[in-house]
Protein backbone atom coordinates (compact mmCIF):
# COMPACT_ATOMS: atom_id res chain seq x y z
CA UNK A 1 0.00 0.00 0.00
CA UNK A 2 1.28 3.44 -0.21
CA UNK A 3 1.83 5.31 2.57
CA UNK A 4 3.06 8.70 3.23
CA UNK A 5 7.05 9.47 3.86
CA UNK A 6 8.45 9.47 7.21
CA UNK A 7 9.73 12.43 9.10
CA UNK A 8 13.14 12.26 10.22
CA UNK A 9 14.34 14.14 13.71
CA UNK A 10 17.91 15.07 14.40
CA UNK A 11 18.44 14.60 17.78
CA UNK A 12 22.07 15.31 19.69
CA UNK A 13 25.25 14.04 18.52
CA UNK A 14 26.79 10.32 19.31
CA UNK A 15 30.32 9.81 19.17
CA UNK A 16 31.43 6.13 18.94
CA UNK A 17 34.57 5.24 17.91
CA UNK A 18 35.46 1.81 16.87
CA UNK A 19 38.35 -0.44 16.25
CA UNK A 20 39.03 -0.66 12.01
CA UNK A 21 36.37 -2.84 11.48
CA UNK A 22 33.79 -1.03 13.58
CA UNK A 23 30.43 -0.71 11.99
CA UNK A 24 29.05 1.36 14.83
CA UNK A 25 28.77 4.76 13.75
CA UNK A 26 30.19 8.06 15.05
CA UNK A 27 28.54 11.45 14.97
CA UNK A 28 24.80 12.79 15.11
CA UNK A 29 22.23 10.70 16.22
CA UNK A 30 18.86 10.38 14.02
CA UNK A 31 15.75 8.67 15.99
CA UNK A 32 13.00 7.66 13.50
CA UNK A 33 9.82 9.38 14.14
CA UNK A 34 7.97 6.24 13.22
CA UNK A 35 4.13 7.05 11.58
CA UNK A 36 0.81 5.48 12.33
CA UNK A 37 0.35 1.62 11.07
CA UNK A 38 4.34 0.57 11.75
CA UNK A 39 5.90 -1.10 14.83
CA UNK A 40 8.74 0.39 16.48
CA UNK A 41 12.03 -0.69 14.23
CA UNK A 42 13.96 -3.40 15.27
CA UNK A 43 17.35 -2.38 16.30
CA UNK A 44 20.77 -2.56 18.37
CA UNK A 45 24.08 -0.56 18.53
CA UNK A 46 25.33 -1.66 15.48
CA UNK A 47 21.91 -0.30 13.48
CA UNK A 48 21.88 2.74 15.27
CA UNK A 49 21.38 5.88 13.01
CA UNK A 50 23.58 8.86 12.64
CA UNK A 51 23.32 11.79 10.29
CA UNK A 52 26.60 10.72 8.67
CA UNK A 53 25.64 7.30 8.19
CA UNK A 54 22.48 7.90 6.49
CA UNK A 55 23.69 10.39 4.64
CA UNK A 56 26.63 8.40 3.27
CA UNK A 57 24.40 5.26 2.66
CA UNK A 58 22.45 7.00 0.59
CA UNK A 59 25.04 8.28 -2.13
CA UNK A 60 26.34 4.78 -2.02
CA UNK A 61 22.61 3.71 -2.98
CA UNK A 62 22.56 6.38 -6.09
CA UNK A 63 26.61 5.46 -6.96
CA UNK A 64 26.35 3.97 -10.43
CA UNK A 65 30.10 3.00 -9.60
CA UNK A 66 29.15 0.29 -7.81
CA UNK A 67 28.82 -1.58 -11.16
CA UNK A 68 31.36 -2.59 -13.46
CA UNK A 69 30.31 -0.15 -16.10
CA UNK A 70 29.53 2.74 -13.94
CA UNK A 71 25.98 2.48 -15.36
CA UNK A 72 24.08 0.86 -12.56
CA UNK A 73 23.63 1.99 -8.70
CA UNK A 74 21.33 0.52 -6.53
CA UNK A 75 18.52 3.43 -7.45
CA UNK A 76 18.45 2.03 -10.76
CA UNK A 77 16.03 -0.54 -9.93
CA UNK A 78 14.68 0.46 -6.82
CA UNK A 79 13.44 3.66 -8.13
CA UNK A 80 11.90 6.67 -5.65
CA UNK A 81 9.64 7.71 -8.07
CA UNK A 82 8.51 4.31 -8.45
CA UNK A 83 7.84 3.22 -5.22
CA UNK A 84 11.69 1.71 -4.35
CA UNK A 85 10.42 -0.47 -7.38
CA UNK A 86 11.09 -0.25 -11.17
CA UNK A 87 7.81 -1.47 -12.47
CA UNK A 88 9.79 -4.24 -15.04
CA UNK A 89 8.95 -8.21 -14.94
CA UNK A 90 12.45 -9.00 -14.16
CA UNK A 91 15.26 -6.45 -12.92
CA UNK A 92 17.85 -5.22 -15.33
CA UNK A 93 21.48 -5.25 -14.48
CA UNK A 94 24.85 -3.86 -16.51
CA UNK A 95 24.68 -4.42 -20.63
CA UNK A 96 21.00 -4.95 -20.39
CA UNK A 97 21.54 -8.00 -18.49
CA UNK A 98 18.30 -9.31 -17.03
CA UNK A 99 17.62 -11.22 -13.92
CA UNK A 100 15.23 -13.74 -12.52
CA UNK A 101 12.95 -11.83 -10.66
CA UNK A 102 11.60 -8.22 -10.58
CA UNK A 103 12.65 -6.49 -8.44
CA UNK A 104 10.96 -5.93 -4.75
CA UNK A 105 10.51 -2.39 -2.89
CA UNK A 106 13.00 -1.50 -0.08
CA UNK A 107 10.18 0.14 1.74
CA UNK A 108 9.53 -0.95 5.30
CA UNK A 109 12.31 -3.75 4.59
CA UNK A 110 13.47 -2.77 7.69
CA UNK A 111 11.45 -4.85 9.29
CA UNK A 112 12.03 -7.97 7.78
CA UNK A 113 15.07 -10.22 8.73
CA UNK A 114 14.51 -12.76 5.17
CA UNK A 115 15.67 -10.41 1.70
CA UNK A 116 15.26 -11.22 -1.42
CA UNK A 117 12.18 -13.23 -2.83
CA UNK A 118 13.52 -16.24 -1.86
CA UNK A 119 14.93 -15.54 1.44
CA UNK A 120 18.33 -16.25 1.21
CA UNK A 121 20.13 -13.35 2.75
CA UNK A 122 19.36 -12.52 6.79
CA UNK A 123 19.36 -8.86 7.02
CA UNK A 124 19.61 -5.61 5.05
CA UNK A 125 23.60 -5.91 5.83
CA UNK A 126 23.56 -8.93 3.80
CA UNK A 127 21.14 -8.07 1.13
CA UNK A 128 23.35 -5.19 0.05
CA UNK A 129 26.34 -7.70 -0.97
CA UNK A 130 24.39 -9.89 -3.97
CA UNK A 131 23.47 -7.30 -6.87
CA UNK A 132 26.74 -5.68 -6.91
CA UNK A 133 28.84 -8.81 -7.19
CA UNK A 134 25.75 -10.39 -9.39
CA UNK A 135 26.66 -10.59 -12.60
CA UNK A 136 23.25 -10.10 -13.79
CA UNK A 137 22.85 -7.14 -11.79
CA UNK A 138 25.91 -4.41 -10.97
CA UNK A 139 28.75 -7.14 -11.94
CA UNK A 140 31.20 -5.78 -9.72
CA UNK A 141 33.57 -8.05 -7.82
CA UNK A 142 33.23 -6.70 -4.00
CA UNK A 143 37.23 -6.49 -3.78
CA UNK A 144 37.09 -3.75 -6.65
CA UNK A 145 33.89 -2.10 -5.31
CA UNK A 146 35.97 -1.31 -2.46
CA UNK A 147 38.94 -0.30 -4.08
CA UNK A 148 36.98 2.16 -5.79
CA UNK A 149 35.50 4.10 -3.05
CA UNK A 150 38.99 3.82 -1.29
CA UNK A 151 41.24 5.66 -3.97
CA UNK A 152 38.25 8.31 -3.78
CA UNK A 153 39.10 11.48 -1.22
CA UNK A 154 35.75 12.48 -1.08
CA UNK A 155 34.66 8.83 0.12
CA UNK A 156 37.38 8.25 2.67
CA UNK A 157 36.48 11.37 4.16
CA UNK A 158 32.54 10.39 4.16
CA UNK A 159 33.74 7.00 5.61
CA UNK A 160 35.64 8.49 8.59
CA UNK A 161 32.96 11.02 9.21
CA UNK A 162 30.72 8.22 9.80
CA UNK A 163 32.71 5.17 10.95
CA UNK A 164 36.07 6.83 12.89
CA UNK A 165 39.66 5.75 12.01
CA UNK A 166 40.04 3.00 9.89
CA UNK A 167 39.78 1.89 6.12
CA UNK A 168 37.49 1.74 3.49
CA UNK A 169 35.94 -2.06 3.64
CA UNK A 170 33.00 -4.24 2.73
CA UNK A 171 30.95 -4.40 5.82
CA UNK A 172 31.50 -0.81 6.17
CA UNK A 173 30.33 -0.21 3.11
CA UNK A 174 27.16 -2.57 3.21
CA UNK A 175 26.37 -1.47 6.29
CA UNK A 176 26.46 2.59 5.43
CA UNK A 177 23.51 1.43 2.56
CA UNK A 178 21.61 -0.85 4.90
CA UNK A 179 21.20 2.15 7.21
CA UNK A 180 19.85 4.28 4.52
CA UNK A 181 17.87 1.61 4.00
CA UNK A 182 16.41 1.82 7.27
CA UNK A 183 15.23 5.03 6.97
CA UNK A 184 12.83 4.11 4.01
CA UNK A 185 9.28 3.76 5.72
CA UNK A 186 5.88 3.97 4.49
CA UNK A 187 2.80 4.64 6.37
CA UNK A 188 -0.45 6.40 7.40
CA UNK A 189 -2.21 5.90 4.71
CA UNK A 190 -5.85 5.77 4.13
CA UNK A 191 -6.00 2.57 5.84
CA UNK A 192 -4.35 3.53 8.74
CA UNK A 193 -5.90 6.40 9.31
CA UNK A 194 -9.12 4.29 9.13
CA UNK A 195 -8.12 1.38 11.40
CA UNK A 196 -5.85 2.59 14.12
CA UNK A 197 -7.07 5.96 13.62
CA UNK A 198 -10.62 6.30 13.68
CA UNK A 199 -11.09 8.40 10.27
CA UNK A 200 -14.42 6.75 9.28
CA UNK A 201 -13.97 8.79 5.85
CA UNK A 202 -10.61 7.83 5.15
CA UNK A 203 -11.83 4.96 3.43
CA UNK A 204 -14.52 4.82 1.07
CA UNK A 205 -17.43 2.87 0.75
CA UNK A 206 -16.25 0.42 -1.60
CA UNK A 207 -12.93 0.07 0.08
CA UNK A 208 -14.28 -0.78 3.24
CA UNK A 209 -16.08 -3.61 1.70
CA UNK A 210 -12.67 -5.03 0.55
CA UNK A 211 -11.43 -4.56 3.74
CA UNK A 212 -14.34 -6.86 4.85
CA UNK A 213 -13.62 -9.86 2.68
CA UNK A 214 -10.16 -9.16 2.77
CA UNK A 215 -10.14 -10.35 6.66
CA UNK A 216 -13.17 -12.66 6.58
CA UNK A 217 -12.11 -16.21 7.54
CA UNK A 218 -14.97 -17.12 5.98
CA UNK A 219 -14.43 -15.12 2.23
CA UNK A 220 -11.61 -13.83 1.04
CA UNK A 221 -9.17 -14.19 4.26
CA UNK A 222 -6.44 -12.79 2.83
CA UNK A 223 -5.30 -11.46 6.30
CA UNK A 224 -4.46 -15.20 6.97
CA UNK A 225 -1.23 -14.30 5.61
CA UNK A 226 -1.28 -10.68 4.90
CA UNK A 227 -1.77 -10.00 8.70
CA UNK A 228 -3.35 -6.90 10.15
CA UNK A 229 -2.37 -6.70 13.97
CA UNK A 230 -3.96 -4.62 17.16
CA UNK A 231 -1.73 -2.01 16.50
CA UNK A 232 0.11 -2.31 12.96
CA UNK A 233 -0.06 -3.66 10.27
CA UNK A 234 2.85 -4.54 7.54
CA UNK A 235 0.18 -7.24 5.93
CA UNK A 236 2.52 -9.80 5.85
CA UNK A 237 3.97 -12.91 8.40
CA UNK A 238 7.02 -12.99 7.28
CA UNK A 239 6.69 -16.48 6.50
CA UNK A 240 6.94 -18.31 3.62
CA UNK A 241 3.91 -20.41 2.48
CA UNK A 242 3.74 -23.23 -0.42
CA UNK A 243 1.38 -21.64 -3.07
CA UNK A 244 1.17 -25.22 -5.09
CA UNK A 245 3.02 -23.71 -7.66
CA UNK A 246 5.39 -25.64 -9.63
CA UNK A 247 9.35 -25.36 -9.48
CA UNK A 248 11.92 -26.75 -11.60
CA UNK A 249 14.72 -29.29 -10.64
CA UNK A 250 16.93 -26.01 -9.72
CA UNK A 251 14.21 -24.84 -7.11
CA UNK A 252 12.57 -22.25 -9.91
CA UNK A 253 9.33 -21.18 -10.29
CA UNK A 254 7.73 -22.21 -13.41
Amino acid sequence: KRRGWIAVHWVGVLLLVGCEESVRPRGEAITLDVPRGLPTLPGNSETALTRELVSLGRELFHDPRLSSDGTVSCASCHQAEAWFMDGRRVAVGVGGAQGTRNTPSVLNAAYFPAQFWDGRALGLEEQAKGPIANSREMNLPHDVAVARLADDPAYQRRFAEAFGPGPITLRRLVHAIAAFERTLLSANSPFDRFYYGGETAALDEAARRGLASFTDPARGNCAACHTIGAQHALFTDGLFHYLGVVMDADGELT
